[in-house]
């Protein structure tokens, strides 16, 4: 959630823009979602793109991959 948060705060003062999240299953049912609810609120003009995977398939921070 960090990581998420650190995203978050990078996004101060943009108005258009694109957000990709890669989470885990139990995350990406359960928590994300909320979070996701309440950035949409706030930064309405923002798109938001969230994949759930499960964790071995997810690329790692350190990674350059997109997510799909």
């Amino acid at each position: 959630m960090n990581d998420a948060r650190h995203a978050i705060d990078e996004l101060q003062g943009l108005e258009r823009g694109s957000l990709r999240i890669g989470a885990s299953t139990t995350p990406g049912m359960y928590l994300v979602p909320k979070t996701i609810a309440q950035f949409k609120q706030r930064y309405p003009k923002i798109e938001m793109h969230l994949t759930v995977k499960d964790t071995r398939q997810l690329p790692s921070p350190s990674d350059s991959c997109p997510l799909y």
